[in-house]
């Protein structure tokens, strides 16, 4: 882990290059620009499955990024017990 770790305020981003004066930038969006924590809601990106394994029109939980590796393998009846995410039971039908 980092000695130190920067945060942008709401409304601010870091600027990708670490010279001159505008380090920490005002930003309209959060699109192209660094320093938000991946624990904040707003950075929560939007997860879609489909297939034959899957329910329809199900809604399920927040889903890590990690977990995404376990159910794939799920599916493809992959044995992956080393994989630190956990299958998305949820989004599976039985």
């Amino acid at each position: 882990m980092a000695d130190l770790i920067l945060v942008a305020k709401d409304g601010y981003g870091i600027n990708a290059t670490a010279t001159g004066e505008e380090f920490v930038i005002k930003s309209e969006s959060t699109l192209g620009t660094h320093g938000f924590l991946s624990t904040n809601p707003k950075m929560n990106a939007t997860f879609i499955a489909s297939g034959a394994a899957i329910r329809k029109g199900e809604t399920i939980d927040v889903v890590e990024n990690i977990d995404l590796s376990p159910t794939i393998a799920h599916l493809l009846r992959v044995d992956f017990k080393t994989a630190d995410g956990k299958v998305v039971i949820s989004a599976l039908k039985e």
